[in-house]
């Protein structure tokens, strides 16, 4: 769905969120994991369309490889949404020239120390946090999904022999989900799929190939944004964000690290496993008879204003547990711009 003026039309920039559409019914979110080992084609796709939405253009498929029809739909503007590059998201629909920019990174008034608001979209410390995060989550599900629907047409046009098996898949897709409160966690840690550097896939004929792991890290295709700057974590530490090229997980405090640290990734996460999974259960224990708004404003934000300070039920929100998420997967590189997100995400919906 589009405005009246459609993709090819002067209201191009328009582009509303209505999830995956046409697909012939409602199919199951699957974990990655699980889609990567009893769906190798759908993974395919998965992994293909999801590299087309980055603008990665080296990964060799036997059909041509789709480009991106609106910039609405590549990945630096929908991360751009969830936090900096704070402009505009290309699928606002005013038009460019009605566009007035209320934040500016060259005007005191949004830097620090003091900013007057945030420069971005994302609704953090509010009971809107869970409800914010659906739509953009099924933002990006809409933008891999149609990709995906396109590189399943032109694999089964040039191999007749398996028409029927690729669109299919295409249509049942859904966008997975890494589960970071599973018991297994505490052992295995991260799965492979979300951080080696490379990936096995089937492709046509039912042979395999190697190709670049869309989901361990993103690089800026357009450059680092104009408005990411260095910061200081830790004693001693700096994230050099004004200087990476490309999204690091537990990086080097160095401007141009070899990559991520994996192995201290995999032991924070492991660390905090269990701790994860009791918080998680912790906001499905409020007890029956409690006011709904009073419960969900809980459950949902870490600055609930309904929260009673002595009250023994205060165990925590989704979105706490989202932010210690956030420092564990990405360390001093907290997955700006990071793949991660995504998946940690749809997770959490």
């Amino acid at each position: 769905m589009t405005d009246p003026k459609g993709v090819h039309g002067k209201g191009s920039y328009y582009y509303p969120i209505v999830g995956r559409k046409d697909t012939g019914g409602a199919f199951d979110r699957i974990p990655i994991e699980d889609m990567q080992k009893n769906n190798p084609r759908q993974f395919t796709l998965f992994v293909l369309s999801y590299a087309a939405v980055q603008g990665v253009r080296n990964t060799p498929v036997s059909a041509a490889f789709p480009g991106i029809e609106l910039p609405a739909t590549t990945y630096m503007e929908i991360a751009g949404i969830h936090g900096k590059p704070y402009k505009e998201y290309a699928g606002d629909r005013k038009t460019p020239k009605e566009r007035v920019a209320d934040y500016s990174e060259n005007d005191p008034k949004d830097t620090l120390p003091s900013p007057s608001r945030f420069g971005g979209y994302c609704n953090h410390g509010s009971v809107t946090f869970t409800t914010w995060h659906r739509p953009y989550m099924l933002l990006i599900e809409q933008a891999v999904g149609n990709v995906a629907n396109r590189i399943a047409a032109d694999i089964e046009r040039a191999n007749p022999g398996e028409a029927g098996q690729w669109v299919p898949e295409a249509k049942k897709f859904r966008f997975p989900y890494w589960d970071w409160a599973e018991p297994r966690v505490a052992q295995e840690g991260l799965p492979p799929v979300l951080y080696e550097d490379k990936l096995t896939i089937t492709v046509a004929g039912g042979k395999t190939m190697t190709v670049n792991n869309p989901f361990s890290y993103y690089s800026y295709q357009t450059g680092i944004p104009s408005d990411f700057e260095n910061e200081s974590t830790v004693a001693n530490e700096t994230a050099y964000f004004a200087d990476w090229t490309r999204s690091y997980r537990h990086a080097p405090s160095d401007p141009h690290p070899t990559g991520s640290d994996i192995n201290a990734l995999q032991t924070a996460l492991k660390a905090q496993a269990v701790s994860i999974r009791q918080k998680i259960g912790l906001l499905f224990a409020f007890p029956d008879g409690e006011d709904p708004a009073i419960v969900y404003d809980e459950f949902s934000n870490q600055v609930n204003e309904s929260r009673r300070q002595e009250d023994y039920r205060n165990v925590g929100s989704l979105e706490a547990i989202h932010g210690i998420i956030h420092g564990v997967i990405g360390g001093n590189g907290h997955m700006v711009g990071d793949p991660m997100i995504t998946s940690s995400l749809t997770n959490m919906q």
